[in-house]
């Protein structure tokens, strides 16, 4: 009986074995085996190149329709504003525009200043106190010429950004441009009462007859344009440069023009985020002024 048994148990043992034996090789195999490849990593688009849009406001005239390419391109910009007199007799941050300026801080632009009466540098004068001879463009004694202190510079900055901080319930950018020309000096003496100056390069191809016209197919022009702009430019349109000019084609050009930059891998960002002004503006917020 024992050895019955005996006989009956041997093919279970041996096939239990070899099942074991089959696990092992099938557990080393599968150690030894190469892993099976993994989907390749989406790889990383290529970085744009960053370009900050800046609008001086000049002639408004033509303005909406700039505001209205902005809009459709998906962009925001930095409203550079002086108090300059229109065709209509009122001013650009007189209380006709007050609603205007407020709309544009809803859509996500930034305000920043210029001098109150668009006053030109004309020269530096000796002393220790700052003082400079400045040309008047606008106000009460537009076109005349005068001697002032640093303080009063300042002053004339100050009134720009007060009032567009009232209009926007938005607290402008501690950033200024000149009228003209400037010296180190004058320079020094914004900032030291809080305002930067930023370094721009102007958008003036825009008005020039090939864009206007069309004479040339509009990638090309844009292409040629962006080659001349050095790393992160701040691009300044004047909108007074299309004084003259049917505002929806100067709308329509800075669209073409924004929609052609995108394609030549050119992004579009706010001003407060360049790399000169940024870590300025994050210590230099806006105060109202006693």
């Amino acid at each position: 009986m024992t050895r019955q048994l005996d006989l009956l148990r041997r093919p279970l043992i041996r096939a239990a074995g070899l099942a074991a034996s089959s696990a092992v090789c099938l557990a080393a195999a599968a150690q030894s085996a190469p892993a099976p490849a993994s989907a390749a990593p989406v790889a990383a688009p290529g970085a744009c190149q960053p370009l900050y849009l800046a609008l001086e406001t000049g002639h408004l005239e033509s303005a909406p329709m700039l505001v209205e390419a902005l809009h459709t391109q998906g962009v925001t910009a930095t409203f550079f504003s002086a108090n300059e007199k229109q065709k209509n007799g009122k001013t650009s941050l007189d209380r006709a525009w007050g609603p205007w300026w407020k709309a544009r801080a809803r859509e996500g632009h930034d305000t920043a200043a210029r001098t109150w009466d668009r006053v030109e540098w004309n020269g530096d004068l000796p002393g220790r106190e700052p003082r400079f001879r400045m040309r008047i463009h606008d106000g009460a004694f537009a076109g005349r010429e005068f001697t002032w202190k640093g303080s009063q510079y300042c002053e004339n900055l100050d009134k720009s950004a007060e009032r567009l901080n009232y209009y926007t319930g938005k607290p402008p950018l501690q950033l200024f441009h000149v009228e003209g020309r400037a010296s180190p000096r004058l320079l020094e003496t914004a900032q030291s009462c809080g305002y930067k100056h930023v370094n721009w390069t102007p958008a003036s191809f825009l008005a020039s007859k090939d864009w206007i016209e069309g004479k040339k197919p509009y990638d090309e022009l844009t292409r040629n344009a962006l080659k001349a702009l050095p790393p992160q430019p701040v691009l300044l349109v004047g909108t007074s440069m299309w004084e003259g000019h049917d505002g929806w084609v100067t709308g329509g050009m800075l669209k073409q023009f924004i929609g052609h930059a995108k394609a030549q891998g050119y992004c579009f960002k706010p001003l407060r985020e360049h790399p000169d002004y940024q870590s300025w503006l994050q210590e230099h917020p806006y105060e109202d002024k006693p």
